[in-house]
Order: structure tokens, then sequence, then C-alpha cells
């Protein structure tokens, strides 16, 4: 058996064909009617007042970030993808790391403690939705309130978590709708806020800096998003519901089935309903589980390692890191996607237990 670490969850062809007919005959292949459609759509599910559709959820994180003064540090979490450390990067923006809490969120104590430390030239914060589990934006929000600084999330995962309402997205916030994400377009990305002037500089940013003619008077870049990916990101969110519970219920079995064997999945926090982005789950065994999950036909990810501090590309300030490194070298992601069948996850889940029994039998 061959079983995938993913499958994006497209609309049915028949209900996208007409409107890609429809792009096609009218010549408009980037934002047009259906990309227009689109944001009102999200404006309505995330609750917000403003939403802008990028090319990529990487691009839409530059974009935020370049309303930053360049040299400036910013805080970051040590356990996240790095597409959150390459867009301080493109910016020019230097990283601080602080830690993370068990379940790879961010931690609003250690971000306290490093704003005492780093009182001065940090300019914002940068949180991470970590596999769609929220992070308490209200505690976030009222932290970068009192510093006077912008409260920014990357919500890569996160797009369909709701704790009390909907996401809370702080300055700005951004969605990823790629292949890999619960909402999935194929790529693009999904800024929100309730900031006029924040939408207004990046929707300015995000088509060239240009403000009415050809004289560029900010700094910008081409951010737009393609119809096609329009089309695909609408009907997903119109059937986020089906895809949601299915995912919720994987997840459920995985929790279930494997509570008696030495892993640890993350943990909900409480009073959030999460996108369940993915199933992953810690064990001092990773590479070894990983190997043998993989010699059965099993796709993995070691989401995320290295930690941040680890990474190649960085340089920065390392607050704290203790909790990120440990996750990075102890993390797996297994599959989970509605397209998984119950054969498929019972098969899964038996291959973990042969692993911790020493066995080699798929059917304990």
């Amino acid at each position: 058996m061959q079983i995938p670490i993913y499958k994006p969850e497209l609309p049915p062809y028949e209900v996208v064909e007409p409107e890609i007919r429809a792009m096609y005959a009218s010549g408009i292949l980037y934002p047009g009617p259906f990309t227009d459609r689109l944001v009102a759509e999200v404006q309505e599910f995330c609750d917000v007042s403003y939403c802008l559709p990028v090319a990529s959820c990487s691009l839409g994180l530059i974009l935020m970030l370049s309303t930053l003064s360049r040299g400036s540090k910013v805080i970051m979490p040590a356990f996240t993808f790095n597409a959150t450390l390459q867009a301080l990067e493109w910016n020019g923006l230097v990283p601080v790391v602080v830690d993370v809490d068990e379940n790879g969120q961010l931690s609003a104590a250690e971000v306290r403690a490093c704003l005492d430390e780093h009182p001065h030239n940090v300019s914002a914060i940068l949180g991470v939705h970590m596999w769609g589990n929220l992070l308490d934006t209200y505690e976030f929000d009222r932290i970068a309130a009192e510093r006077g600084i912008p409260m920014f999330y990357d919500a890569a995962h996160a797009l369909g978590s709701f704790d009390d309402e909907a996401v809370a997205p702080g300055s700005a916030t951004c969605f990823s709708i790629a292949a890999t994400k619960p909402v999935s377009a194929g790529e693009g990305g999904l800024i929100v806020t309730n900031d006029g002037d924040m939408f207004n500089v990046l929707q300015d940013a995000s088509s060239h800096g240009l403000y009415g003619s050809l004289d560029t008077k900010e700094k910008g870049i081409n951010g737009k998003i393609q119809e096609f990916n329009s089309i695909l990101a609408y009907h997903a969110i119109q059937q986020f519901d089906k895809t949601k519970s299915r995912r919720r219920e994987l997840m459920e079995y995985y929790r279930a089935n494997l509570a008696d064997v030495p892993v640890r999945i993350w943990e909900t926090r409480e009073g959030v309903d999460p996108s369940y982005k993915d199933c992953v789950l810690f064990t001092d065994s990773r590479d070894e589980l990983d190997a043998f999950l993989q010699s059965k036909g099993v796709g993995t990810k070691r989401y995320f390692d290295p930690a941040i501090p680890d990474m190649g590309s960085f340089e920065g300030i390392v607050h704290s890191a203790d909790n990120g490194r440990k996750l990075a070298k102890t993390c797996l992601s297994l599959p989970l996607y509605p397209a998984l069948t119950n054969e498929e996850i019972e098969y899964i889940i038996n291959i973990v237990r042969s692993f911790f029994k020493g066995t080699n039998d798929t059917s304990v």
C-alpha cells in the first residue's frame, strides 16, 4: 500500500468547469470578478473588514512585514516552517527567536520576558497558529498594544480555525490556500485585517507600489492572485464544513488508537476549534519510526526540523529555544486529509503500533 503525506481536497470538477470556461472566455486571468467574489466570501467567513488575496502566503507575510523598518527586530517562534523566517530575511529584519510550549505554540510568557530583555528596536511580534491550533490572540494583541507595536500572525494553517468567534487578525494575518492546506486552491494567500490604513498600504504594495501611474512611490511587488486560484479557493471554503468534519474524525481516530503507545500528539488549546491541518506526533524514536513508516509505503514529513535558530540561513538573536529544538528533533507528521480512507488510517496506525511492539505485523 502506498499512502502519500497529503492529497489536495479539490471541489468537484463539474462545479468549477463552467467558471473556468467563463474566465477563459473573458480573458481576465488575474484579479477579476472571481477574485472579488472570493474577497466577499473570506470577509464573511472570517468576520473581517478587509481581505487581500495574494499569490502565496509567503508573499503575504513578506508584504505584511514590509511595513516595518529595515534592520529592526521582530519576535518570532523558535519552531515553525522556514517561510516565517524567510519573510523577515527578505525585509532585512532581525529575527529574535522566542521559545514555544509543548504544542509548538509561541509562549506569551517568553515573549514578555524577551521584550523586557530587548526593550528597544523591537518593531513587531510575529505569531504562528501552528497546525491550526490558535494562539490566544487576545493575550498577544494585548502584549503588542502595551508596547505600541504591531502584532502580525502567520496563519498559514489556520483558515477555518475558530475560538470564541473567528481568528482575531491583529494588525494583519495571512492564511495559506496552497495545495497542502485544509482550504486548498493550488497556491495563494489571503491577508486579512480590520485596519483600513494597513489594507491600503498592503494593497498598493501588492501591485508594484503603484499609485495610479507608473511612478512607484513606495516599495512594492507583483503579488496578484490568479482568477483560477480564486475559483478553487471560493469553492473550497464552500465545502469546508465537510472537509473539516472528516479531518476532525481522522484526528480523533489517531488520538484514540495511539493513546497507549509512547507517542504524544499535539493537544488543542481549550476553546479552539482548529482546522486540523496536520496530525503531528512527538517521539524520541522519531527517526527510526519515520524510516519504518516510509519502508511500508506511508508518506511522512518532519514538520518542522530543524528549529529556526538551527537553520543554515539564520542570522539573528536567540532569546530562548529549548522546547523548539526538542520538538524539531522529535516531530513527525502522518497523513491527514479527507481522501484518506478508513482502511488506510487503520494501516498507518497498525504500522506505528507494530513499530513500538518490535514486530513487522501491520495487522496488529
